[in-house]
């Protein structure tokens, strides 16, 4: 990739990716460069080098870095993978050699172990810094499950200095009903390694009669205290077909029993099933009035191509637009000139904005719509977005 920074026709820095693969498709070698300046010499390397056992397994990866372009390795780490008859990892040895003269610097490595069903067990970390023999960090991990393979209890067992002194602990217990659901999840940590408990939190699922998750309650204690200091609930409803309805989820963040914020969400669809409009509503203060709304409206062809989606936002909930996000897509058809003569339709997506106060911005290039719209997040934008970049992506599928 060349990047003109300046856009005076001069290349101001470049940079690329070049991989190699095996005759089954794995990604055997990785070399990476750079030209920081962008006057054609190069000023850093990075080759990452990959082996296989015959059924397809990792077994080393070494990776080495070059970060003034002058030929000697400034950087190698190597990491080297064991398995079982199963194909699950066993043991994973790291070694790294910090300043590229040819000495280990550090050691880590990892050992795991499995029941007869392939769940993980147990899994002990250890690491030497500085290569003297002595163990700098060791942590473990134990897991539990039930017949059904559910995972019923994780804890974590961590010794950050090498002391042999435990220095933190979280442990997770899990319940399921008779479908195999989660019903509810304990998480309790200690942080100092002193006893006590430091933070603990609920998870209570309920699931309605067609086994989707319908409400969502958490609870959590966060200076140890054995009280409430956070609660929420999220409410989930459904139509017959399964598609979300309404999403509301309320917030009390300072135990009193009141709601400090709310967020809804509400969702509609066509006969065919195609997402029609979605409308999402923020009360940031929990004073029952409405602090932010957005909406998105699509349109389909008697084909379900979708022909627009249209996406406006009022930030401060005056009634008034603050945002205005258009999207049109047209389609053209790809013929596939193999012996079944199929043809598929893709679509050009072209998207225009409208920032504040109405003023037109031009589209730029880009590549995913998902992204456009991910980026307009009504719960984080409160005060409108006036930098937004549009897209125009051209799709197309390869044959």
């Amino acid at each position: 990739m060349e990047n003109d920074d300046g856009g005076d026709g001069s290349i101001d820095s470049y940079e690329s990716t070049t991989r190699t693969y095996d005759r089954q498709g794995r990604e055997l070698t990785v070399l990476y460069i750079n030209d920081y300046d962008g006057d054609g010499s190069i000023d850093s390397h990075h080759l990452t080098t990959n082996t296989y056992d015959r059924q397809g397994h990792l077994l080393t990866s070494v990776f080495e870095s070059d970060e003034s372009g002058n030929g000697s390795i400034d950087f190698r780490e190597s990491t080297t993978r064991t398995y079982d008859r199963q194909g699950h990892e066993l043991t994973s040895v790291t070694i790294s050699d910090n300043d590229g003269d040819g000495d280990t610097d550090s050691y880590a490595s990892t050992t795991k172990t499995y029941d007869r069903q392939g769940h993980l067990l147990t899994s002990v970390s250890a690491s030497d810094y500085e290569n003297n023999g002595n163990i700098d960090f060791r942590a473990s991990t134990t897991k539990t499950y039930d017949r059904q393979g559910h995972e019923l209890t994780f804890i974590y067992v961590a010794d950050y200095d090498g002391d042999g002194q435990t220095d933190f602990t979280q442990s997770i217990t899990k319940t399921y009903d008779r479908q195999g659901r989660e019903l509810t999840v304990v998480d309790a940590s200690d942080d100092n390694g002193d006893g006590h408990i430091n933070y603990s939190s609920s998870t209570t699922n309920t699931y309605n009669r067609q086994g989707r998750q319908s409400i969502v309650v958490f609870e959590g204690d966060y200076n140890d205290d054995s009280l409430i200091d956070y609660h929420n609930t999220t409410t989930t409803t459904y139509d017959r077909q399964g598609r979300e309805l309404t999403v509301v989820s309320e917030h009390d963040d300072d135990r009193d029993g009141r709601i400090e914020s709310r967020y809804s969400t509400l969702k509609t669809y066509d006969r065919q099933g195609h997402p029609l409009t979605m409308v999402n509503v923020q009360d940031s203060n929990g004073d029952g009035i409405t602090d932010y709304r957005d909406s998105t409206i699509n349109t389909y062809d008697r084909q379900g191509n979708q022909l627009t989606a249209i996406f406006t936002s009022d930030s401060n909930a005056d009634g008034k637009m603050d945002y205005r996000v258009e999207t049109i897509f047209t389609y053209q058809e790809l013929h596939n000139h193999s012996r079944s003569s199929s043809s598929r339709v893709t679509p050009d997506i072209r998207t225009m904005s409208l920032g504040q106060a109405g003023q037109s911005r031009p589209a730029l290039f880009g590549h995913e719509l998902s992204d456009q719209l991910a980026s307009l997040d009504p719960f984080h934008n409160r005060q409108g977005i006036d930098h937004f970049s549009s897209v125009d992506a051209n799709l197309r599928t390869r044959f």
